[in-house]
């Protein structure tokens, strides 16, 4: 499964801070800092889309991510390391040597949270929008939506595809207020399109999430060429 780092490059980007002056508005603007870190436990669950055919893996690591520059536009380089990787087969652990290993990475984020092209990442960027949160640009009340649009993009292996988000409000989580944001996305043209939903929790504090919940359907495996369902939830240690 060599997608998976790929796979996971766009979550962890969001930044920002603040609140409007409308008691239940919130603004999310991007308020990064060189040297902020934050860590998460994460877990990702492929189950094939024909079950009969191959088994479910469950990959387990852990995701440190900390902030090496803030350019003046509003975008961010960040270094993410992945590590203490676990890999279950049908829950047999085959975590193997190169699994197991430090996976590191040096990615750009633009100011709205969004992955910027890489040369030197390997791999497809197919499914990074489906798993990319965006922030509001402006001001959002419990119940307010917000688009992100993806053009296609042949050098990534994107296709075009769009997000809508959806402030539910504040909610408790682990004895901390936070913010409730639903998403769904999915890709607007082909026969087995990406599509996801979930669920982000963003620390009322930092504005960064506490906990990420996804399903992504339709996913690619190049390496034994079937398609999977990808059910990931990551929590901050």
């Amino acid at each position: 499964m060599r997608m998976l780092p790929t796979l996971l490059l766009g979550l962890f980007a969001i930044v920002g801070n603040g609140c409007s002056g409308n008691q239940d508005a919130v603004t999310m603007r991007p308020n990064p800092e060189v040297g902020d870190v934050r860590s998460y436990v994460v877990r990702m669950t492929y189950v094939p889309r024909s079950p009969a055919a191959r088994p479910t893996i469950v990959i387990s690591f852990e995701a440190r991510n900390e902030i090496i520059e803030v350019h003046p536009d509003g975008s961010v380089k960040v270094r993410q390391w992945l590590t203490d990787w676990t890999v279950l087969q049908d829950g047999r652990d085959i975590t193997d040597a190169e699994d197991a290993g430090e996976h590191t990475s040096t990615l750009t984020f633009g100011p709205n949270g969004d992955l910027l092209p890489d040369d030197s990442i390997e791999g497809t960027w197919r499914y990074i929008p489906a798993r990319t949160f965006i922030h509001p640009e402006e001001p959002v009340s419990p119940g307010d939506q917000w688009q992100w649009l993806v053009p296609a993009d042949p050098d990534t292996g994107i296709i075009k595809g769009e997000s809508t988000f959806t402030y539910a409000g504040t909610e408790k989580l682990s004895g901390q207020i936070v913010y409730k944001v639903t998403m769904r996305y999915t890709e607007l043209k082909g026969s087995e399109r990406v599509r996801a939903n979930g669920t982000y929790w963003i620390s009322t504090e930092d504005m960064r999430p506490v906990k990420t919940v996804l399903r992504v359907s339709n996913v690619y495996d190049f390496d034994d060429g079937y398609l999977y369902d990808v059910e990931e939830q990551s929590n901050r240690n």
